[in-house]
């Protein structure tokens, strides 16, 4: 299962997030655009195995919500960014480097039991919040939403 997942391409504001399933049975529908701003930004998820969730990432203020692994976060300085993702059947613990204090919000949208969808149908979309320890690494859990 994909997931096709939207913000306003001007701010990037989380509170304007749409997400829905994205298929042969299920293809998106844009609209005709009226001006040069007039545009729509679509991201592409796929189903975290039988997690029951998707990985939309830092939607706020990035073009790129999920981008590839990090290495090197040990040295001074140190990457950002996606480590590993630990999907079993209805769970989910996604790994991602930061700065000491960094304070990250990560979306997903929830899929539930589902294998597949039609029709666009919408999606329940998450945000978890984690600050980053003195390890550079932070895990994401799901379903009980919390920091590891």
């Amino acid at each position: 299962m994909v997931v096709a997942y939207s913000l306003d391409p001007l701010t990037l504001a989380p509170s304007s997030l749409r997400a829905q399933c994205f298929g042969e049975a299920s293809p998106l529908e844009l609209a005709a655009s009226k001006t040069e701003d007039d545009f729509e930004l679509w991201h592409f998820a796929p189903a975290l195995g039988q997690s029951g969730w998707a990985l939309l990432g830092q939607v706020a203020r990035h073009w790129v919500p999920v981008w590839g692994r990090a290495t090197g976060f040990g040295g001074k300085g140190g990457a950002t960014g996606l480590i590993g993702v630990n999907a079993t059947e209805g769970a989910v613990v996604v790994s991602f480097a930061g700065a000491p204090g960094e304070n990250i919000t990560l979306h997903f949208a929830e899929l539930g039991a589902a294998t597949s969808c039609s029709g666009g149908a919408a999606l329940k979309t998450v945000e978890l919040s984690c600050v980053v320890g003195a390890s550079r690494v932070v895990g994401f859990g799901l379903p009980e939403m919390m920091c590891r």
